[in-house]
């Protein structure tokens, strides 16, 4: 039968009403209305309304529990929990009032573990779930709290389960408890796993879960856990947000933490020198270093950076080896400064650029030069490691090291400033001879010396 609408939900006779009665009602009488001005308004949900709906989902939750009228009551407790929902959102009073409201939270929690054992209830599930996070969002710390202790055990099921909305929305719930109260956060490798599988989903709560996490120990306790791939996500992740002058996730502590894992495993860089294959270690290394020479540019890691003498010694250690091995022969490391040799090796190999050690040497000279910045310990450490000199021999045109020369210039300057010893050590090397560049025959312009200890440069014509 129609019910009038002048009837309030409270004073209605629902043992007379059917489901579909029922849930009809409801969706005429509570409408997300929005006014001319864009305000969202909700109708709020009285003492008396709130006792009235825990009657209903009690039935329901029977019928749920017996597996009868199950096709007439999902269609009603859908619509209850989405009535529930949009006023919680908006109605901070009701939202309050169900926070700690003891059985409407039991009910729910059993509907959300019978519901999410079958597929087929994943609609009235997903509502359930959209209810729980506007349960929570924004709400008073000690009632997230509340409300976890009672959810916590069927929402890390949920964000474990196979990939569907489900995890997501879960994630949604979990994000805005943890976001105030991160000593709830699970102290487990299982839970940063399914975070990273739900941002590889392109979840934004994935991506905001992992943020949370940066700030805690919890992902330094598990990192080496972790398979290769998904610590080359949380490393990619890293990347992205340290520039943001209004971040606070990465700590000094992870970025120490970050020096130490490069300094570990620095070295399987030398295994790619002649054979390659698309392994993901070597990447690592990489991407650790790509964060460790953008950090030390940056006043709020710097400081901690300068400090870590061992880096500065496995940078010029690991600069040594690269750059010997290179001049070894034909390999990954060695340089490339003909521009018809590099077109040459393109056709050959079009993945020079994939190559781990492309850019490598460039970023192992920018973090040297970084780290010796108005420091005269590390400019002397430098110096006594025979460093100058190899920055000096790696100053050469290498198109497998893109800026390689600028680099190697600013982090000379960096050595030699404020540093007499440095600064004298280069006045006293003396020139060899100038070497031939086919680069610059080929454009018809050769060195020239002087004879007066200048070098300039001069039509070939004329040197002959």
């Amino acid at each position: 039968m129609a019910l009038p609408n002048k009837i309030g939900f409270d004073e209605m006779n629902t043992e007379n009403s059917t489901y579909e009665d029922l849930t009809k009602y409801l969706q005429d009488e509570f409408k997300l209305k929005c006014d001319e001005t864009g305000q969202y308004s909700y109708p709020s949900l009285s003492d008396q309304t709130i006792i009235k709906i825990i009657e209903i989902i009690n039935e329901l939750k029977t019928n749920v529990d017996k597996q009868i009228k199950i096709s007439d009551s999902l269609p009603l407790l859908r619509q209850i929990y989405l009535t529930l929902r949009n006023s919680v959102a908006i109605h901070k009073s009701v939202q309050k009032k169900i926070s700690i409201n003891n059985e409407i939270l039991d009910l729910t929690n059993f509907l959300i573990t019978a519901l999410s054992s079958n597929e087929t209830y994943i609609n009235c599930l997903i509502v359930i779930l959209q209810f729980l996070g506007n349960l929570v969002t924004q709400n008073e710390q000690q009632l997230q709290v509340i409300i976890w202790d009672k959810f916590n055990e069927i929402l890390l099921l949920l964000f474990h389960s196979t990939p569907n909305r489900i995890p997501s929305i879960v994630g949604m719930i979990l994000y805005n408890i943890f976001l105030q109260n991160k000593q709830l956060i699970p102290d487990d490798i299982k839970f940063i796993k399914n975070a990273i599988i739900l941002y590889e989903s392109e979840s934004d709560y994935g991506e905001l879960l992992l943020e949370l996490l940066l700030q805690t120990n919890i992902l330094i306790r598990y990192y080496s856990e972790l398979e290769v791939t998904q610590r080359f996500v949380l490393l990619e992740l890293i990347k992205g947000t340290m520039f943001d002058d209004e971040s606070t996730l990465i700590t000094n502590e992870l970025m120490m933490f970050i020096s130490t894992e490069f300094k570990k495993k620095s070295d399987c860089i030398l295994k790619t020198v002649t054979d390659y294959v698309n392994k993901i270690e070597p990447q690592e290394v990489v991407c650790l270093l790509d964060i460790i020479a953008s950090a030390s540019c940056l006043n709020k890691y710097s400081s901690c950076l300068i400090q870590d003498k061992s880096l500065l010694i496995n940078c010029v250690f690991l600069l040594k080896s690269i750059h010997s091995v290179g001049k070894e022969g034909n390999n990954h490391f060695s340089a490339i400064q003909k521009l018809s040799e590099l077109t040459l090796n393109e056709k050959i190999e079009p993945t020079i650029k994939d190559h781990p050690g492309f850019g490598f040497k460039a970023a192992l000279i920018r973090v040297v030069g970084n780290l010796c910045w108005k420091n005269t310990e590390n400019q002397n450490l430098v110096r006594e490691l025979e460093g100058i000199q190899l920055l000096l021999d790696c100053c050469n045109i290498d198109a497998r090291n893109p800026f390689i020369i600028q680099w190697v210039i600013f982090a000379v300057r960096n050595l030699c400033e404020g540093n007499p010893d440095n600064q004298k050590l280069i006045a006293g090397m003396t020139k060899a001879k100038t070497v031939d560049s086919e680069t610059l025959q080929k454009m018809g312009i050769v060195l020239n010396d002087d004879s007066a200890n200048k070098i300039g440069i001069i039509p070939m014509d004329l040197k002959k």
